[in-house]
């Protein structure tokens, strides 16, 4: 029970916190969920502060007190802004209960099934066991760093050092972050990995899909989220399915940027489009949600940094043309720079 409120601390509260303290006034702008952006404020923050330790050969343990520090200041930000903003927090929970109270009995009972279709695979995840090939580098380079202090100079493989660092793999130390994560909950990290994640990162991607499904089908988004938490479930026929990545490898890097990352940047530009169709004057364009969400992706992967110019290319550009704004494509340009500044380090070292 420790270690799950140790979860809910680290995983949850501390998330919602960050992201609260940069997001905007105003329901509109909190609508793209709180935890998602504190996940990916997590990941991002840690990206940018891990790969110049890790390249500098710096302790671990240096690296997880400066980033545990910076985690717990923009927390402790957003705690005072929410504070300040507790009539606000009052009405809009009062509105969102009216509102729900106001749809109709179809709405109300496919979201009970939807919530139980997810709750029933946190479940399970949680309590089967499986075994991956890729725990033997992904989860023993996190329990190296957390052992030893040592990140990306020692073979998981042999136990033997590299001569130096495995500059492959370091520009995206997400078995570090893992690390991380795991000496907050106080866990091995395998287990951490395995069991603790999946509580996680499981509901935050069903968050994700319910609100893309709010904005293409406001009135059916329940049946949406059923209909992909069925295919989901039933979805297990090979090792490389997509549901096998969402049900049993949330630890890995790859499963995040597919499953968090990437859906979230497609939620940034419906939310996009959904503004400028129903509003005459020009939103604001969301820079600091989409920056996090490039620079989590550079956490993930090293492939997501130039999966996420790609896609950001394309849908900035369809965006800009669609409606006309063209300033679109390059507030996005912009927002893709971290990714191409990684991308251009890695090429450079590697």
């Amino acid at each position: 029970m420790v270690k799950l409120i140790l979860l809910g601390i680290w995983m949850v509260i501390t998330p919602m916190l960050c992201a609260y303290g940069f997001a905007r006034p105003g329901k509109r702008y909190r609508s793209l969920g709180l935890l998602p952006m504190g996940i990916l404020f997590l990941w991002a923050s840690f990206q940018l502060v891990s790969v110049p330790f890790i390249l500098k050969e710096a302790d671990y343990g240096v690296l997880k007190t400066v980033t545990v520090l910076i985690w717990i200041l923009a927390a402790l930000y957003g705690a005072f802004r929410m504070v300040g903003d507790r009539k606000t927090l009052k009405e809009e929970l009062v509105n969102g209960l009216q509102e729900l109270k106001s749809k109709d009995a179809l709405f109300l009972i496919t979201l009970i099934l939807a919530l139980g279709a997810v709750l029933f695979q946190v479940f399970m995840a949680y309590r089967l066991v499986y075994a991956d090939g890729d725990d033997s580098y992904y989860v023993v380079m996190g329990s190296i760093a957390e052992s030893n202090g040592l990140m990306y100079t020692v073979d998981p493989y042999t136990g033997q050092g590299f001569g130096g660092l495995e500059l492959r793999h370091c520009f995206a130390p997400f078995p570090i972050w893992l690390a991380v994560m795991s000496s907050l909950i106080r866990v091995h990290v395998g287990v951490a990995a395995h069991s603790m994640l999946p509580l996680i990162l499981i509901p935050v991607t069903y968050l994700i899909i319910w609100k893309i499904f709010r904005i293409l089908i406001p009135e059916k988004a329940p049946l949406g989220v059923l209909f992909f938490a069925v295919l989901q479930i039933f979805g297990n026929t090979s090792i490389y399915r997509n549901s096998t990545f969402l049900l049993t490898r949330t630890r890995q890097g790859k499963e995040a940027l597919a499953e968090v990352v990437i859906p979230f940047f497609f939620l940034l530009f419906l939310q996009i489009m959904k503004e400028l169709k129903e509003q005459d004057k020009r939103p604001r364009f969301p820079y600091f949600p989409m920056i996090l969400t490039v620079v989590a992706a550079c956490l993930c992967s090293t492939m997501g940094a130039f999966l996420v110019c790609i896609l950001a290319g394309c849908l900035g550009l369809l965006t800009g043309i669609l409606y006309k704004r063209y300033k679109l494509i390059l507030w996005t340009f912009l927002c893709c720079l971290p990714a191409v500044f990684y991308v251009l380090l890695y090429i450079k070292l590697v």
